[in-house]
């Protein structure tokens, strides 16, 4: 993921959510997060993360995540989401 921005620029890129997402299911069901349902719930939460057009906003979804799944945010965190 690090190569992106060097070949496109630091532009948002849905196209890595894709990714992003498909990645954070991955480490969801690791920590027993399997339904489809609840997948779904991690899903809208990463992209109110993702979409979230202020800092404040972008903080609460962040704090919605960490409330859910305190790993799950961890990851968001360590995936450098400010790029």
């Amino acid at each position: 993921m690090k190569a992106v921005p060097l070949v496109f620029g630091k532009e948002n890129h849905v196209c890595c959510l894709r990714h992003l997402v498909e990645n954070l299911l991955q480490v969801a069901g690791k920590h027993g997060i399997r339904k489809e349902a609840t997948n779904q719930l991690v899903k809208e939460m990463l992209y109110r993360v993702a979409y979230a057009p202020t800092l404040g906003e972008y903080n609460a979804a962040m704090q919605q995540l960490r409330t859910y799944k305190l790993d799950l945010a961890k990851w968001v965190d360590d995936n450098e989401p400010e790029q």
